[in-house]
């Protein structure tokens, strides 16, 4: 019994020793370990979006088979995103690293740590299999093909590893379906505008924005193309006049065939109950809908104690409103040359 009791303890006393030394062993490999995982992840950031100098994590976009989100920063400019996957191959997870420039470009796609088959599956790293997604448009999903890839959104697999072919695949529409439905419209983009803009989408719902830089005149201090997905489908003007009191943003949007699809006021000026009250009491109904060519803005001198003008027949308050529109329908019409295009 002694002897039991003493080789007992002799074998708790190896086990604490060994425990302790595992503990001491793991608090000074953990930190490196860390940090080489950091620097290899950055490394693959820096080869997917090379035009990124730096990047920021996005920690409120959550997606189906997505890890991680990463602005591509150059300077304060957005130049793209990364987005690291892990869809389910053959051997188990495989880590896959997609960056996608702001203009709905695939930049690269790195395959990262995975389990599968040395030679067949493990040829997904390689560049004949990889680079295959370089240049690829985000606006279809792409398809895994067996043999040659004959349409843009092929991709040709791994032959024996169509499992694996199909996984990293997978992984990469999850991070075009993620752009597309997240990133696209993200307010941090400087380029792309968000739906945080909220004058633009009351009058293009559901729609993306893009400023064009140098498209601005007299009264018309920007000018944003309209997307529905990657489709253009008319323009938004911003303009800006001299009100009754101050300064008043006028935002106009006109689709391609030049119709008006509606009136906002901008940010800047919602503040003004005056010209709120205008928009809900007749200036949106009367223009939503018409055709450039079809409507006619009358202006009358405006004072202190008068400030009603006629639009198509209508009473409008505000001399700021007509200034805007007719500003806007002559720039549509200069920079478009009449076609909208």
């Amino acid at each position: 019994m002694k002897d039991i009791f003493k080789l007992g303890s002799i074998l708790f006393l190896i086990c604490a020793v060994a425990a302790l030394l595992l503990s001491v062993t793991n608090n000074i490999t953990e930190p490196v370990i860390k940090e080489r995982n950091i620097q290899a992840n950055n490394e693959s950031r820096k080869e997917v979006l090379k035009e990124a100098e730096e990047f920021k994590q996005l920690d409120n976009v959550k997606a189906n088979l997505v890890e991680e989100v990463y602005q591509g920063l150059k300077g304060n400019e957005v130049v793209g995103y990364t987005i690291k996957t892990a869809p389910k191959g053959y051997g188990g997870k495989i880590e896959v690293m997609i960056g996608i420039s702001k203009d709905g470009k695939i930049t690269g796609v790195k395959v990262g740590n995975h389990s599968e088959t040395p030679g067949l599956g493990s040829k997904a790293s390689e560049p004949t299999f990889k680079d295959q997604f370089n240049g690829k448009s985000t606006e279809k999903p792409l398809m895994v093909v067996k043999g040659s890839a004959s349409n843009d959104n092929d991709i040709a697999a791994i032959s024996g590893a169509t499992i694996t072919s199909n996984a990293v695949t997978s992984g990469v529409n999850a991070a075009i379906n993620l752009y597309k439905e997240q990133l696209l419209n993200n307010s941090q983009n400087k380029d792309v505008q968000s739906l945080a803009n909220e004058p633009m989408v009351k009058i293009f719902d559901n729609a993306q924005f893009k400023k064009i830089e140098g498209k601005s005149e007299g009264k018309i201090v920007a000018t944003y193309e309209v997307f529905d997905e990657n489709k253009k489908i008319g323009y938004i003007f911003e303009t800006e006049l001299d009100g009754y009191e101050n300064k008043t943003e006028i935002l106009v949007g006109i689709t391609l065939d030049g119709t008006i699809k509606g009136l906002e006021l901008g940010e800047k000026t919602n503040d003004n109950e005056h010209l709120k009250s205008t928009f809900d009491t007749g200036l949106t109904h009367q223009l939503e809908g018409k055709k450039i060519d079809e409507i006619s803005l009358v202006q009358e001198k405006v004072n202190k104690d008068d400030k009603s003008q006629s639009a198509s027949g209508a009473k409008i308050t505000s001399k700021s409103v007509i200034e805007g529109v007719n500003s806007t329908i002559d720039f549509f019409k200069k920079i478009t040359n009449g076609t909208g295009a």
